[in-house]
């Protein structure tokens, strides 16, 4: 079901603007870190991501991020996922839960592209060695709803459940 909403265009727009709502509403709160945009690496079991996070408020940060793999003659893989934590506490170390959601898209030299859906939970913590960077570590659990046609995670049409575990370095701007 989740998978029939996620590839209505209407859903994604609405939940788009929701989130951005709500960082809307807590951007009013004044803190140390509100307002700063980032630009994160993060590398997590042969994957990496450039992760773009703003902090709406102390206590909200978004963070949508994008995935390109291109093989010559292959595929091209493109993925997007837009995170939303929660903090508690800390100018320095800043611990922090959250959600996930997004798409993994795969473009191949021959045949039909599909896509698969991934949501997911985490955990983990952001500690600011300066003012405008910052290392951290997240705990991750995500379920992905594979595509028809989709070898991805070596089960077509089915759902995935996996941890991962991601290390990160931010610089602020």
């Amino acid at each position: 079901m989740i998978v029939k909403l996620m590839r209505r265009p209407v859903t994604v727009i609405w939940l788009v603007s929701l989130v951005l709502f709500i960082a809307g509403k807590a951007a009013a709160e004044a803190t140390p870190h509100a307002g700063m945009v980032g630009l994160t690496a993060s590398w997590q079991s042969g994957q990496t991501d450039i992760g773009f996070p703003v902090w709406a408020s102390k206590k909200l940060v978004v963070t949508p991020s994008l995935s390109v793999v291109h093989v010559s003659n292959f595929a091209t893989d493109v993925g997007f996922v837009l995170a939303v934590r929660v903090n508690h506490g800390g100018n320095k170390a800043v611990p922090y839960y959250g959600l996930r959601a997004g798409a993994l898209h795969r473009s191949p030299h021959e045949g039909k592209a599909l896509t698969d859906y991934l949501v997911g939970g985490m955990f983990g913590g952001e500690c600011f060695l300066q003012d405008q960077f910052s290392v951290g570590v997240e705990a991750q659990v995500n379920v992905v709803f594979s595509d028809e046609h989709s070898y991805l995670f070596g089960n077509p049409n089915g759902t995935n459940i996996n941890t991962a575990a991601a290390v990160m370095a931010t610089f602020y701007f």
